[in-house]
C-alpha cells in the first residue's frame, strides 16, 4: 500500500448523463466510453480523493498477516473488522 484515499461518493447508474455528470472531470473515461459501458448494463462510479501518500509503503504480506487483505487486490473489496482498526492504528487515524 503506497497512497490512502477515501471513497467520497458513488452511484449506481446506466443513464449516460447522470454518470457523466457525476464523475465531470474526475475520469479517464470519455463520454463515448461511459456510454458504452452503460449500454452493457449498470455502472458503478465512484469518486475518490487521495488523502495520503505513505512515507513508507506497507507491504502486501503484512496487509494479509493483519487482516486487511486476503491476498493481491483484483477489484474492491471489504476489509474486516480487526483489519480496520490494524490499519488505523498502523496509519495513526
Amino acid at each position: 500500500m503506497t497512497v490512502v484515499g477515501v471513497a467520497e461518493q458513488t452511484l449506481a447508474s446506466t443513464d449516460v448523463d447522470e454518470i457523466a455528470a457525476t464523475v465531470g472531470k474526475r475520469t479517464v473515461f470519455s463520454l463515448r466510453d461511459i456510454q458504452a459501458l452503460c449500454s452493457n448494463g449498470e455502472v458503478l462510479a465512484i469518486l475518490f480523493r487521495q488523502a495520503a501518500i505513505l512515507k513508507e509503503p506497507i507491504p502486501l504480506g503484512e496487509l494479509c498477516r493483519h487482516g486487511v487483505l486476503n491476498g493481491p487486490p483484483q477489484s474492491i473489496t471489504t476489509v474486516q473488522q480487526g483489519g480496520r482498526e490494524w490499519l488505523r492504528q498502523r496509519l495513526g487515524l
